[in-house]
């Protein structure tokens, strides 16, 4: 049987409008597949690692950690122009920048932590804020972790807004589990970086990310204070998927419907043109 051009279109532009339909959905999902892929490739190099050699990478960072006051940035996203500093590249770093993995089981978030929070950084996992504590505990530190909220290909942080008071994250480096109780939320003004202070004998953690989602112009902040880890403490019921990425997935499917429906309009039109000047011709 003989295949109508007009079919083949008509089928082109059904395949592109379902592509946008699913995208946020596939790249979500593939993402997440490739952060496990790197989170297992990070744990193998680290089972590779000597006790003595993993311990002596702890001391060098904790060594660094006490030298630290509170950071002096613009903001939780703040790159410092740019700045980089080689005593802080060398530390935890397994050779690929990757200093650990960030967990927050409520809202079933794995992601790659990478030293600094460069733009190029926060494309492919949460950064740690480069001027804070790493994130090895101890007292008198404050970590700060960053990651974006909102992207199509993929969650991260997105999430982030349904965490409470009470539930915990966990910071993943060279073989150990620094655990940490959500105990304060913020919504903040990018500029106000008071409350990722260090305090005296407190061990902190705080996740940012930009709210309102798809405006971004605020900061919210989660912070923990450090402890025991428990594995059973893991176990909790997820809070769920956000509204907001169920939003950006009910704008595909209406963008990539619109979209086949105007090109399928303009194709129509386009042939129908095509026939009436050859009808002018004849």
């Amino acid at each position: 049987m003989k295949i109508k051009k007009n079919d083949i279109v008509l089928a082109l532009l059904v395949f592109v409008g379902i592509s946008i339909l699913l995208y946020p959905t596939v790249s979500n999902k593939w993402n997440a597949y490739r952060n496990s892929k790197l989170i297992s490739e990070y744990k193998n190099n680290v089972s590779n690692l000597t006790e003595n050699k993993a311990e002596k990478m702890l001391e060098a960072a904790k060594k660094y950690n006490s030298t630290l006051g509170n950071p002096k940035v613009p903001d939780a996203f703040s790159i410092r122009d740019g700045k980089r500093d080689k005593e802080y590249d060398s530390l935890l770093n397994m050779g690929d920048g990757m200093m650990g993995y960030v967990e927050v089981p409520s809202i079933d978030v794995n992601l790659p932590l990478y030293h600094y929070t460069f733009d190029s950084v926060l494309l492919k996992g949460a950064g740690h804020l480069f001027g804070s504590a790493l994130p090895i505990g101890g007292e008198s530190t404050h970590s700060v972790v960053s990651a974006h909220r909102g992207l199509p290909s993929e969650k991260m942080f997105t999430d982030l807004n349904l965490v409470e008071k009470g539930d915990q994250f966990y910071f993943h480096i060279l073989g150990k589990v620094y655990a940490y109780e959500v105990d304060q939320i913020l919504t903040v003004e990018p500029s106000d970086v008071k409350s990722l202070s260090i305090e005296y004998k407190k061990d902190y953690a705080t996740l940012v990310t930009c709210t309102p989602y798809g405006v971004n112009t605020q900061r919210l902040l989660v912070r923990g204070h450090r402890v025991p880890y428990n594995k059973n403490k893991k176990n909790i019921k997820k809070h769920g998927q956000s509204v907001s990425f169920i939003i950006l997935q009910i704008i595909s499917a209406v963008a990539g419907i619109i979209l086949a429906i105007v090109l399928h309009y303009l194709y129509s039109r386009k042939k129908k043109g095509v026939k009436n000047e050859e009808r002018q011709a004849d």
